[in-house]
């Protein structure tokens, strides 16, 4: 964790992403283009918590955005064969 770093965002679980809750702004509040870039995840990390982790439900495809780059750091693969070998039954 960077010294400046809201230490909320470390009590942000996998539920809170897969469930909108974790404190991050709605889609409709943040001008998405202002994160999209060469380095989206830093942007995000950077960008400030609205509520509390668990607090209140926010439409926001930043958590999938974030999820995605968990999943992708533990498993060493990208999102979309992950899905597909781990998740989807084909």
């Amino acid at each position: 964790m960077t010294q400046d770093m809201d230490p909320r965002k470390q009590d942000i679980t996998i539920r809170h992403l897969l469930t909108m809750k974790s404190g991050y702004p709605s889609d409709e509040s943040i001008d998405t283009l202002e994160i999209e870039g060469s380095n989206f995840m830093k942007a995000i990390f950077e960008l400030d918590l609205v509520s509390d982790p668990g607090e209140r439900f926010a439409y926001s495809s930043i958590g999938a955005h974030l999820l995605s780059g968990i999943l992708t750091k533990a498993t060493g693969m990208n999102v979309q064969p992950f899905s597909e070998i781990y998740l989807c039954n084909t």
